[in-house]
């Protein structure tokens, strides 16, 4: 079965995309020194939201080769790419989909998706990288609201190259 990981980078002040959706302000790294490729190894699936989507499909060719995306979403048609499945909800079907198979289920993005995942309490692992960069405004990781309201456990760091920081944790369950 496999656990369902949001793996996301943040500024220090919490944003996970600038204003206008502007990720340039995200580090670039020759190989892989903090570890994506490592954790992409691993994926047998992966979930999005619909702003996050139309943002990649605008961004270049589809990235994600043939794994199996999921996209939430109650306004978009089915996806172009033949590994993208669209998908109104509700949330726990589409976890138990993600849930199936072996490896990892990533959830790519965004701050929605993950306070709806986190509020139902199916999020297993948060691997959240933070780049020393303060944006001032943008996209939230994490929506305002207290529906989502979770401890979480630090089950590891990584002190990465240009001054980031990787942080593990879990749901106190």
């Amino acid at each position: 079965m496999r656990r369902i990981v949001a793996y996301v980078a943040s500024s220090v002040d919490g944003f996970i995309a600038g204003p206008d959706d502007d990720m340039g302000w995200l580090p670039r790294f020759d190989g892989d020194p903090v570890g994506f490729y490592a954790f992409f190894r691993d994926v047998g699936a992966i979930a999005m939201g619909r702003r996050t989507y139309e943002w990649i499909l605008d961004a270049g060719p589809w990235p994600y080769g043939d794994v199996p995306a999921h996209v939430l979403s109650t306004t978009l048609a089915a996806g172009p790419a033949e590994h993208v499945t669209v998908t109104p909800g509700p949330l726990t079907d589409l976890a138990a989909t993600l849930r199936e198979g072996e490896g990892t289920a990533w959830l790519v993005g965004g701050g929605r998706l993950f306070k709806s995942f986190a509020a139902e309490k199916l999020i297993d692992l948060w691997i959240v990288t933070v780049v020393p960069v303060m944006l001032g405004a943008g996209v939230p990781l994490f929506p305002s609201g207290r529906d989502a309201y979770a401890r979480l456990e630090l089950v590891e760091t990584r002190t990465l190259p240009g001054d980031c920081v990787q942080l593990h944790y879990r749901p106190r369950r």
